[in-house]
């Protein structure tokens, strides 16, 4: 069977995997980690070899691909149940692992065939998954959605635009969706990039003349994009014996008992965190220690053209500079709205790969507003996300006489909300990548201002990058020690919990690059389980645990050191 990866992976008609003229998966950008999206506008595809992190550093591609262990128990429930549906004993199903919208494993299954060498026809969630089966995300597999370009409802989801639509969260679907001829079923378009949705709107959306399947883009074996062809009958399913089955992450890291990085911390430290909280939520006034400007930060949506995110940014360079330490902008432009991430310097007493310490700047629509007026106005982000700017303008504080061993680059992070979703961190991604550069490992915290009463807990959530658990095992003894009157929870990637998928980290894990998050004590999978104030107007200081959030920053600060000093973490070479 695994012939037919292989066969799959080139995608030629000439090798018998396709019908003549399907061209799928040769139409795909050859390198996504260079010119990537926002992430819901193209879900960026994952890597079941090497890396783009590894594949841009020039280590070794990998021999075999790499499934995590919980998608084939997954597979052997899904693929019959879909088999049921298609009226046939067996059947072939091209399908490919991806990731659900709690960033858990899952598979994609796009088409079918009676038998290899006949034609591939399209699945669709509407007809393959019986409303009698599991609706649970994590185990309702990821079918196409069929939409009618040419239909007025279904042109608006394809081709609209985010301010058009009646759910605050709601984005386009071209980028993620394959369009085909209806008069004989080739492909069109596949997974086109979002930025030529405009000038294709217009031929797609023709009445009658095209289908659109959105489903999320396929994964890719090192460099390739990559389809399995799997065998589904009576006997269930047959697996590619070269596939490596990778274990489920341990429920708890190998514990480690490090000496504190940072011995002393200012006595002022609660308090300055305070002041900086409310100037950056827009609660206070900000005055500028170089300039002596007054500003106030109250509009922080990215997609706003009159947003504050840019005297946001001059602010804190002015903060940098007054503690002797150098910054750079990244200038982008997005929507026609200029756009930046700024990065202050913390050199290291050897030059190599940073580790980065993280927030973003920017702050959510408010739901509540919207739900009401349908009006897109942002909160004050008191917990999400003025606790981290906080966190990193103390760091800068503590840090910067420490003479670490690697560079810490302090990192204001635009546009993580929605609809930007995640631009700020795909620029700094593309041009480190762009450019040969390696990053050694991000920390990020984000909303670390609530919890729920009487319990005084926050979560430190690894990605699944190599070097994450490590990273995670040195976060909960700082925890241990800097904060005993609080509880680290650890939540590994492969529970829902686990909350990178919900915050900037989750580009990095994309690429490959070690991670850990500091987040509140949350679960997805259990509604009401979260901040009641989080992304809605009540996101506002009276109603954060400052000093909770001060006790988690300085955890956050210290792992971000105690990384930086670590000989380990960002720097082991994967052996396949």
């Amino acid at each position: 069977m695994f012939a037919a990866l292989a066969l799959l992976v080139a995608w030629s008609a000439a090798a018998g995997a396709v019908a003549p003229g399907d061209g799928l998966l040769g139409r795909l950008a050859p390198a996504p980690w260079l010119d990537t999206p926002d992430t819901s506008q193209q879900y960026f595809p994952i890597f079941i070899g090497a890396s783009p992190r590894e594949l841009v550093l020039g280590r070794p591609p990998a021999r075999r691909p790499r499934l995590q262990a919980a998608l084939r128990p997954l597979g052997q429930t899904q693929a019959p149940r879909i088999l049921q549906t298609l009226g046939a004993p067996s059947a072939e199903l091209e399908a490919w692992p991806s990731e659900d919208w709690n960033g858990q494993p899952n598979w994609v299954y796009a088409r079918w065939r009676e038998s290899p060498g006949r034609p591939w026809r399209w699945l669709s969630a509407s007809a393959n998954w019986r409303a009698e089966w599991t609706q649970r995300r994590g185990e309702k597999p990821l079918l196409p959605e069929e939409r009618d370009p040419g239909s007025p409802a279904d042109k608006l989801e394809l081709f609209g635009d985010f301010l058009d639509y009646s759910q605050v969260n709601q984005m386009p679907l071209f980028g993620n969706c394959v369009y085909t001829e209806r008069a004989g079923g080739a492909v069109a378009l596949a997974w086109p990039h979002p930025r030529e949705k405009d000038a294709r709107a217009a031929e797609l959306s023709k009445p009658g003349r095209y289908a659109a399947h959105c489903l999320n883009p396929p994964a890719r074996f090192n460099a390739e994009p990559v389809a399995f062809a799997l065998r589904v009958g009576p006997g269930g399913v047959e697996w590619p014996a070269e596939i490596e089955w990778l274990p489920a992450p341990a429920p708890r890291p190998a514990p480690v008992d490090v000496p504190l990085r940072v011995r002393a911390w200012p006595k002022e430290h609660a308090r300055r965190f305070e002041e900086d909280l409310r100037v950056v939520d827009g609660e206070e006034f900000a005055i500028y220690p170089l300039s002596a400007r007054r500003a106030r930060f109250l509009r922080k949506g990215s997609f706003q053209r009159d947003n504050d995110l840019e005297k946001l940014a001059d602010y804190l360079e002015e903060r940098y500079r007054v503690l002797g330490i150098g910054t750079r902008r990244q200038r982008f432009d997005w929507r026609g709205i200029p756009q930046s991430n700024l990065i202050a310097v913390i050199p290291g007493r050897e030059e190599g790969p940073p580790v980065i310490l993280a927030d973003h700047i920017d702050a959510a629509c408010a739901h509540d507003v919207f739900e009401r007026t349908r009006e897109r106005v942002t909160v004050a982000g008191a917990d999400d996300n003025a606790t981290a700017t906080a966190t990193l303008l103390r760091a800068a504080a503590v840090l910067k006489g420490l003479r670490l061993r690697r560079p810490v680059w302090l990192v204001h992070l635009t546009g993580e909300e929605m609809p930007s979703d995640g631009i700020g961190a795909w620029r700094l991604i593309n041009e480190e990548l762009a450019g040969g550069r390696d990053v050694r490992a991000v920390v990020i915290a984000d909303f670390i201002g609530w919890h729920r009463p009487g319990k005084r807990a926050f979560q430190v959530s690894p990605t699944a990058a190599p070097g994450s658990e490590r990273m995670a095992a040195l976060a909960l003894d700082a925890a241990r020690k800097l904060a005993p009157g609080l509880t680290a929870l650890y939540a590994p990637r492969d529970k829902e919990r686990n909350a990178v998928f919900n915050t900037d980290l989750q580009e990095f894990e994309y690429v490959g690059i070690p991670g850990v998050l500091f987040n509140e004590d949350m679960d997805y999978s259990e509604p009401g389980n979260r901040s009641p104030h989080n992304h809605r107007s009540s996101d506002v200081a009276a109603n954060a645990d400052i000093p909770f959030a001060a006790d988690v920053a300085r955890v956050a600060i210290e792992t971000a050191a105690r990384i930086a000093d670590d000989p380990d973490v960002g720097e082991r070479r994967t052996s396949y």
